[in-house]
């Protein structure tokens, strides 16, 4: 069951500042968060609401729950620590994937070469065969 989250002012304020550095429009966020119009200009205003709507405004909003609840922490979840840490591994992932892929590529080319060899000797010696 959802917790009720007392009005707040404070945070209705820190909701209208994400809704304006975000460019929202008020029905496309209502729509993405899934409430109605009325719903997110009474948050706007400091009203109370549930923790399922606080989790799914925040999400919308690219911010955290703690930040709306008490404007602490990071204002977006990539500015955290740990996510920056992540994406900074992801990035060296994705490095590592695309050096072993040019490695592949080469290995692959050389085992052509390779094969390529192996047939001209193998028909060499075939043709020294048929010969006798």
């Amino acid at each position: 069951m959802a917790k009720r989250i007392t009005e707040d002012r404070e945070r209705g304020l820190r909701i209208s500042e994400l809704v304006e550095d975000g460019g929202w429009q008020i029905s496309h966020l209502a729509r993405e968060v899934g409430v109605d119009r009325k719903r997110i200009y009474e948050w706007m205003n400091g009203a109370a609401m549930n923790s399922t709507s606080l989790a799914a405004l925040a999400g919308v909003l690219d911010t955290t729950r703690e930040y709306l609840l008490t404007g602490e922490g990071p204002v977006s979840p990539a500015t955290s620590e740990g996510a920056a840490a992540t994406l900074d591994r992801l990035v060296e992932i994705r490095a590592d994937q695309v050096a072993m892929q040019s490695d592949v590529a080469a290995l692959i080319l050389e085992i052509r070469g390779l094969r390529e060899d192996l047939r001209s000797t193998q028909g060499r010696g075939e043709q020294g065969r048929g010969a006798r």
